[in-house]
Parts: structure tokens; C-alpha cells; sequence
């Protein structure tokens, strides 16, 4: 099998995993929602789909600049010589 194949085979699991997902989530909204204690607020579908729990929004991109750098630069070798003591290099 070739690994063409193989990233082939995994992403129809994938698909077909999800198709599954998405049928219960629908059935277990259904429910929630139109049950006899029913939410102040309306459940979504995607609240009963774990695989779209862990996917968590794209961080901002930051610009590192020199001063940020040198911040972290600085904040690091702080760091360092609390956890190794300048005339004891070995003490770790």
C-alpha cells in the first residue's frame, strides 16, 4: 500500500466517522431541545460532537519585533540562573 493510499483510506474514515457523529449529535439536539425540560438557550448540533470540541481557533499571528525579543530573551536568561547558579554549572 502505498502512503498515497493510505492517506486516502484514513481520510474516508475520517469522512465516514463524522457522517456518524453528525446523525447522533442531530438525535441527541433533538432531544435536548425538544424534550420536556428544555433549555433557556437552544443546544447546536456541534455541542454534541466531540471532534469539534478540540478544535480551538487559530491564534493571532504577533509580530515578533526586537524589543519583544529581546523581552523574551531577557526573561529567559533570568529564568536560567535561577535554575542553575552562575558558579555551579554542573548542579543540575
Amino acid at each position: 500500500m502505498t502512503p498515497r493510499q493510505l492517506e486516502a483510506l484514513l481520510a474516508r474514515r475520517r469522512a465516514e466517522m463524522e457522517h456518524r457523529e453528525v446523525l447522533a449529535a442531530q438525535i441527541a439536539e433533538k432531544v435536548v431541545n425538544w424534550g420536556f425540560r428544555a433549555p433557556r438557550e437552544a443546544a447546536k448540533i456541534s455541542d454534541f460532537m466531540p471532534s469539534r470540541w478540540s478544535a480551538a481557533p487559530a491564534a493571532e499571528s504577533v509580530e515578533l519585533t526586537d524589543e519583544l525579543r529581546a523581552s523574551i530573551a531577557n526573561s529567559w536568561r533570568m529564568m536560567c540562573t535561577e535554575v542553575v547558579p552562575a558558579g555551579n554549572p554542573g548542579a543540575i
